[in-house]
Formats: structure tokens, C-alpha cells, sequence
């Protein structure tokens, strides 16, 4: 186990579910990762590469709902660049993943900041949008809390020009979408990591770590090649056992986004990769509809379409858990 998370994490034997595997996060088709079964049997789990102020949205909470009993179902999600065309790869849990939902054990206490109000799109259910990440009950999306800002840092090294403000714009589009409130806290020299810890004190104070944005080269990341961007948000479980977003993590390309904000007419390829990765961080999953921006093998979409927009309008609508 991460010494990170001492504080947080305590091996305890895990129940086991209707097929004979320990009662732990899962993917929407069931799966298991290694990593998940590693933790809740108290093994550490294998190190391994990655498989993503101003404020942005919300003005007050709406439409809580009262808090049930819920574990999560994990995964990330890859932008991948095909013929010049934005297209989605990887999608559902990849093998090894190590963004691990943690117990919040010892979380930074009542929540900070202003509230935020859920988004005012209407969802449809089934319409074209499939979330991330599932709760124990097998319907119900992980959500973040909409009672607490999502902060979001930028690491600038090797970011193209004008990369904060075509972050700043995404995290605008997807605060409207979504109704969650979004803080930009600017620049930080904190670096990717497989094993990043979900809390850092002594970088960020008593608060769960921001959101990360970083820019990466194929040349230092071999698995960036061919892909845009990549990304997966970290859960937490509440003391009542759901699973609730609490950080995250964006890797893009630097080398795809210096070409494409170079390029006349490409800006906004550009920012459906910005986006297509933030939907991965509130919790929207990969889709076969291709007139969706979560399509997940390649679409000419540039931005949400209808089916995005039900999901990021519900996913907005998470409840608010004033215990972490």
C-alpha cells in the first residue's frame, strides 16, 4: 500500500459478491481490475503506468437528494487522433489502472467554497450517454459533490500557446453543462503520477488535490503516441460507503495541440480534446452514437451533442456530502 495513504486506507476482508468475487468498484460490464482486488485484500498493488482563481458555473445548490448506500465501478478514458479527425480510444477500465478509489478516512473535513446549482438541461433517460463509473446498485452514476467547487491547476511546462485559455474556456462550456462550479487555481509545479495521492496538505492545504492538467510528449510518455489526450477522475467512498468524485487527472499532448492551435480552422479540434477529456473527469463514459463528443471510435463532432448534455446535466445533479 502507498504510504500516501496510510491515513486513509485500513486492509479489512472483503465481502463477497454473487459471483464469488470481493463486493468492490466495477466496471458497467462487471469487470474487476487487478488493482481493486490488490487493495480491498489489503496487497499492494503493482506499480504501473498510467490506462484523465476565476470561477466557472454554479450559483446555488438545487434538486439534493438524499444520500444511499453506494461503491463505485472505475475507469479512464484516451482521445485519440485519427486522419485528422478527433476519435476516442480506450474506452472502460484498461487492465492495470492505478487511479484507485480510496476510503476518505481522513478527508479534509466540511466542504470549502460556494456552492454550486445543478445544470437546468433536462435528462433523457438512455439518451445517448453512458456514465463512467457506476455505483454498487448498478444504475447510479458517480458523481462529484455539487455542494463543492471543482479545483483545477494547469502544470505549464510544455503547454502550447494559449493553452490556459483554451482550458479556461472548456472548463466554462463544461460548468455550463453541467451546473458544477469550476476554479481555475492557475499554475502548479506538481507532476503526473501513476500513484498521485487524491490528498497533498503540504501542496494544496486541507482540501482534496485539484484537478491536474498536464502537457506530455510522446517522446517522454511513449503511451501518449496517437493519442490527444487521456484522463480518469479519482473517487473516494463516504463514510456511508458511496463513492463520490473528489480529484482527477488530464494529460494532453503537447505535441497534437501545438500543431492543431498552429493550424488555421483547427482550434476547434483542439477544444473537443479539452472537452472529450473533461467529460471523462465529471463522469461521462465512452458512447457508440457518433453524433455524440464521447463517441468512442471516432466522430467529426466538435462539441456536446444532446446525449453529452443529458449526462453532464445529471451527472451535475450528484448529491452533496458535506462529510468530505
Amino acid at each position: 500500500m502507498d504510504p500516501r495513504y496510510a491515513d486513509l486506507e485500513a486492509p479489512v476482508r472483503p465481502r463477497l459478491g454473487r459471483d464469488g468475487l470481493p463486493d468492490v468498484p466495477r466496471s458497467p460490464t462487471g469487470r474487476v481490475p487487478q488493482w481493486v482486488l490488490d487493495e480491498a485484500t489489503g496487497r499492494a498493488p503493482q506499480r504501473s503506468g498510467w490506462r484523465s482563481a476565476p470561477t466557472y458555473g454554479g450559483a446555488g445548490p438545487r434538486g439534493r437528494r438524499r444520500r444511499r448506500r453506494r461503491t463505485a465501478a472505475l475507469g479512464v478514458g484516451c482521445l485519440a487522433l485519427l486522419a485528422g479527425i478527433v476519435a476516442v480510444s480506450g474506452a472502460g477500465v484498461l487492465p492495470d489502472a492505478p487511479d484507485g478509489a480510496v476510503p476518505a478516512r481522513s478527508g479534509p473535513g466540511p466542504r470549502q467554497g460556494a456552492p454550486a446549482r445543478p445544470a437546468e438541461h433536462a435528462p433523457a433517460s438512455g439518451a445517448g450517454w453512458m456514465p463512467a463509473h457506476l455505483q454498487r446498485d448498478g444504475t447510479t452514476p458517480i458523481a462529484w459533490d455539487p455542494c463543492r467547487p471543482v479545483h483545477v491547476v494547469m502544470r505549464p511546462d510544455g503547454a502550447p500557446p494559449g493553452a490556459e485559455a483554451l482550458l479556461t474556456g472548456a472548463l466554462d462550456e463544461v460548468a455550463a453543462a453541467t451546473g458544477l462550479r469550476f476554479v481555475y487555481d492557475g499554475v502548479t509545479d506538481e507532476a503526473p503520477s501513476a500513484e498521485r495521492a487524491p490528498l497533498q496538505p503540504e501542496r494544496y492545504g486541507n482540501r482534496w488535490a485539484p484537478v491536474l492538467v498536464v502537457w506530455s510528449t510522446p517522446a517522454e510518455e511513449p503511451e501518449m503516441r496517437g493519442l490527444g489526450g487521456r484522463a480518469a477522475p479519482r473517487p473516494v467512498t463516504a463514510p456511508d460507503g458511496a463513492w463520490v468524485y473528489v480529484s482527477g487527472t488530464v494529460e494532453l499532448n503537447a505535441t497534437v495541440f501545438g500543431e492543431l492551435l498552429a493550424a488555421p480552422g483547427s482550434e476547434e479540434r483542439a477544444r473537443a480534446i479539452v472537452l472529450h477529456e473533461f467529460g471523462h473527469v465529471v463522469g461521462l463514459g465512452h458512447v457508440e452514437d457518433p453524433g455524440q463528443l464521447m463517441h468512442a471510435s471516432g466522430s467529426e463532432v466538435v462539441t456536446f451533442g444532446p446525449g453529452d448534455l443529458a449526462g453532464l446535466a445529471e451527472l451535475g445533479r450528484g448529491e452533496c456530502v458535506p462529510v468530505l
